[in-house]
């Protein structure tokens, strides 16, 4: 008997184009249905967002920042394929895609500081192509029932949207099946940033990598996520890594249904 409800943060991610919201929306309210009777649950968006030109020597100083992470992740999951990125600062594509990651990434942050400021127990990210997949609430909430001691895991990462295959991106970092379609992963890794749940104490892990490397807000999402992981482990840091396989929602932007809006 749980002596009293878990509390989740629910925090969805977008940045107001009314088009991308119908399915992610309609996931959010099902999930809510489903929580509600066993979970303390509290709804928030994060969604503002101002968008400035990057100067060219600061877009350079981004990129080459990136590409220094990128090796450091290479060694990290011991997989020397990783491809790096253009840093042409002529490609007016790629800056503007730059301060767009920046700005993503800044929400994601805030999420992690609102869990904080809550007291509350977890938090779950979704972003705004984050979809309903087959039985997402009846294998969502088998996955808290399984993490009902969540309270004492420090600190607890789950993705549950997927996006890549995860033999493809998991390069050395060994990975071990669980039960109810979940996936252990040795040493921390994100998939995508699309949908993931962490608790009180990855938050302040997460945070305290921040405060230590503010250059890290500027990453894209998924980088950051991925650079705060080989912090902890050089910091001898454990992180409880699980993935949800077949992802517990839909990537809609990598099964097509919907375009990247980045």
């Amino acid at each position: 008997m749980r002596d009293m409800k878990i509390s989740v943060i629910l925090a969805l991610i977008h940045h107001g184009a009314l088009e991308r919201m119908y399915g992610v929306r309609e996931n959010i309210e099902s999930l809510s249905r489903s929580l509600s009777s066993k979970y303390s649950l509290r709804l928030t968006e994060i969604h503002h967002q101002t968008i400035d030109e990057i100067p060219a020597v600061e877009f350079l100083r981004r990129k080459i920042f990136l590409n220094r992470q990128i090796k450091r992740w290479s060694i990290y999951k011991d997989d020397l394929s990783q491809k790096f990125f253009e840093v042409s600062t002529t490609n007016s594509v790629l800056k503007a895609r730059c301060s767009i990651e920046a700005i993503l990434s800044g929400k994601h942050v805030y999420a992690w500081r609102t869990l904080i400021e809550s007291n509350l127990d977890l938090l779950v990210v979704m972003e705004d192509d984050c979809h309903k997949a087959p039985k997402s609430d009846e294998r969502f909430l088998a996955l808290l029932e399984s993490l009902d001691s969540c309270k004492s895991i420090a600190p607890l990462y789950v993705d549950l949207a997927g996006g890549f295959d995860i033999c493809a991106i998991s390069g050395g970092i060994s990975i071990s099946p669980l039960e109810q379609g979940l996936v252990k992963f040795a040493k921390a890794m994100t998939n995508t940033t699309c949908a993931y749940m962490i608790n009180r104490q990855a938050a302040e892990f997460f945070l305290s990598v921040i405060r230590r490397n503010p250059d890290f807000i500027n990453l894209p999402a998924d980088w950051l996520l991925n650079s705060i992981f080989i912090e902890l482990a050089e910091n001898n840091v454990d992180v409880f890594c699980i993935h949800s396989s077949p992802p517990i929602f839909s990537h809609a932007s990598k099964a097509g249904v919907l375009n990247t809006s980045i």
